[in-house]
């Protein structure tokens, strides 16, 4: 026990290096995984955590990767494991680990975890295409039969390993990253971008619930049409401002020479202040801590107790067979415990 305390002391240690890097270079990280549970239920670490996950988005994780490759891969007394060259083959994540322990290897060294993230569309099919091509990217770099993805998938990329040469694996790397990375959306932190007057969702209303552009005009509905390969039947409704001629705005405000016209989901922004409306009332504050004490306990007894890290069936109905018998199993084993309490407390 005082091993693993030393251990999340040295991690804790690792990541304010690696904040103090990440804050000259304007860089964002942000905890994710059990350690944002143990930070958030356990106010530090969760008690058989041994390693710390953060996530960065694509654009920042790929500039830190630039950033520490001038400097050797080395952050001090830390050693960075760059996606496509790692020191250990493991999942297309960064890993930075501990040198100070290095000659024990690098497995048994203190490490941070860093995923980047990355943007999804919309859209069950390109959605389909985004994890082929990244299951693709995964086996093209690596050169090993892909893990926990069901067994015909790790049969077809042993298969797959053993016919295709490695010139092929590296064009095959290069193209499946762009396909999987492209749907990340270039958002600046400018703050004067998100502020900006002329952005749809920066629109006043009028007291009829109109969307008033800055130059005071009126956005009139036009024409409502399902959203291109939404499956659940979503649509957006398409509003034209009533004139845009002579708008002393027009050069920031739009690009053609017609009136700007703006998509809005209706339904879908109801939802949204809706969430946020229950989120921060006091009911919606009582339930996400009761969340956070009830449902996140079991979570983490069925995953890091019973081992069940991975759903391994596929289709909504096989998953959700697998969820109930897990779920059973779970509830069958409380009462069973239960029982037990009882009869030793009448014998006692």
């Amino acid at each position: 026990m005082k091993e693993l305390e030393g251990l999340q002391r040295r991690l804790v240690e690792m990541l304010l290096q690696l904040r103090e890097f990440t804050d000259e270079h304007g860089l964002t990280f942000f905890l994710v995984g059990g350690s944002a549970l143990g930070a958030y239920r356990h106010g530090g670490f969760i008690p058989w955590d041994d390693d710390v996950d953060i996530a960065m988005m694509r654009e920042d994780f790929e500039k830190l990767e630039r950033l520490l490759e001038k400097r050797n891969n080395s952050l001090g007394d830390l050693k960075y494991s760059p996606v496509e060259h790692h020191l250990i083959p493991e999942a297309p994540i960064g890993y930075l680990y501990d040198k100070r322990f290095a000659k024990k290897g690098w497995q048994n060294t203190a490490k941070i975890d860093i995923h980047p993230i990355d943007g999804v569309p919309d859209g069950w099919f390109l959605r389909k295409v985004q994890m082929v091509s990244a299951l693709v990217y995964y086996l093209s770099e690596y050169r090993l039969p892909v893990k926990n993805k069901g067994k015909k998938i790790r049969a077809v990329s042993k298969v797959i390993l053993k016919i295709t040469p490695d010139p092929v694996f590296d064009f095959y790397m290069k193209v499946t990253k762009r396909i999987f990375t492209s749907w990340n959306k270039k958002e600046t932190k400018d703050k004067s971008y998100h502020n900006d007057p002329f952005r749809a969702v920066n629109f006043k209303t009028n007291e009829k619930g109109q969307l008033v552009c800055p130059n005071d005009k009126v956005f009139r509905f036009a024409y409502r049409k399902p959203v291109k390969g939404n499956r659940y039947g979503r649509q957006e409704e398409y509003y034209t401002c009533e004139d845009c001629s002579g708008c002393p705005y027009a050069e920031k405000c739009k690009k053609t020479d017609k009136n700007r016209t703006v998509r809005v989901n209706e339904e879908l922004s109801a939802m949204h202040e809706e969430v946020l409306d229950n989120l921060e009332s006091i009911h919606g504050a009582l339930l996400r801590m009761n969340r956070s004490i009830q449902a996140e306990g079991t979570f983490g007894i069925i995953k890091y107790d019973r081992w069940y890290k991975r759903i391994v069936r596929r289709g909504l109905d096989s998953v959700r067979l697998e969820l109930f018998l897990v779920s059973l199993g779970h509830n069958l084993y409380k009462f069973h415990n239960k029982q037990m309490r009882l009869t030793e407390a009448a014998c006692s």
